[in-house]
């Protein structure tokens, strides 16, 4: 880059959206429209350290949120109104991640890529019931990379991350913190969630899949970057990291830059590639990060 510039995240997506999010019987009722809006940087959580071990609280809420200027839509949120914040641990560390449901269902919360006990895992037998609390204890063993946390109820998982319950898990090692890469998170070292949503009439999220869709997959025609709606950021001129979830329920990224510039990958799910390796494209199925 030979200067500033603008860097519009919504463009190759949209496409790519139409490539793999066809086929649903429901469509929202608007579009994403040409109006852009500023992307949303999830907060970063450091967690505060008592007796050797890190803490990280975080409270599951229902909220409202403002995907579209001047109409709230009824969300959850994690320590927020939509998602929840980005959690900053290092290898070696002592950890507890509390969890308190303020919701009026059950739900749990699972630490998706991390190496954790089985009964850390947060999974479908982690039931968190309403106003109860439950906490991920464990210590970090394993190397840098970028995971998340999200919902994982039996027969909810799909529609409570829908909604909004997951976030970012970046995890850091003394190799990732001598290596000469952009590290000022939300700056030059930038989170991005991929999602795709469907609106209803009223602009509430519609999550209702048919017989055929829970078969193949429920596909938005709404795209969103960290929970904004068309969204840019401003970078500088400088080498850019972006860390990036396909946080979607089925569609399949086909990501690249508009003007077909290459890139580097660095890094998969897990762990650092043994060198950097040059692209124009990159594929993310739900789940994956890169």
């Amino acid at each position: 880059m030979q200067r500033r510039e603008f860097l519009a995240l919504s463009a190759v997506a949209s496409a790519a959206l139409m490539l793999h999010g066809c086929g649903s019987t429901t469509s929202s009722p608007t579009m994403q429209n040409g109006t852009q809006a500023l992307l949303h940087i999830p907060p970063l959580l450091e967690g505060t350290s008592k007796e050797g071990v890190i803490h990280y609280d975080l409270s599951i809420d229902e909220a409202t949120h403002p995907f579209f200027e001047g109409i709230s839509t009824q969300t959850f949120g994690i320590n927020g109104s939509f998602l929840g914040p980005t959690l900053h641990v290092k290898n070696g560390d002592a950890v507890s991640i509390n969890y308190t449901n303020n919701l009026k269902e059950a739900t749990t919360m699972h630490g998706h890529g991390m190496h954790v006990p089985a009964v850390m895992d947060g999974g479908v037998h982690q039931v968190i019931e309403p106003k109860n609390s439950w906490s991920a204890v464990y210590t970090v063993k394993q190397k840098a990379c970028t995971n998340w946390y999200h919902a994982h109820l039996m027969g909810k998982t799909a529609e409570h991350v829908y909604k909004g319950l997951a976030g970012l898990i970046i995890v850091e090692d003394e190799e990732s913190n001598a290596l000469n890469l952009p590290k000022n998170y939300g700056v030059d070292d930038i989170p991005l969630i991929l999602q795709d949503r469907f609106f209803d009439a009223d602009f509430e999220f519609d999550y209702s899949p048919n017989r055929m869709e829970i078969m193949h997959g429920y596909h938005g025609d709404v795209f969103l970057v960290n929970g904004v709606v068309n969204p840019y950021v401003e970078v500088e001129a400088k080498e850019i990291r972006f860390r990036i979830l396909n946080g979607s329920n089925s569609t399949v990224y086909d990501l690249g830059f508009d003007d077909g510039r290459r890139f580097k990958q660095i890094a998969t799910d897990n762990a650092f590639l043994e060198s950097p390796v040059s692209l124009s494209r990159v594929l993310l199925s739900p789940g994956e990060r890169a």
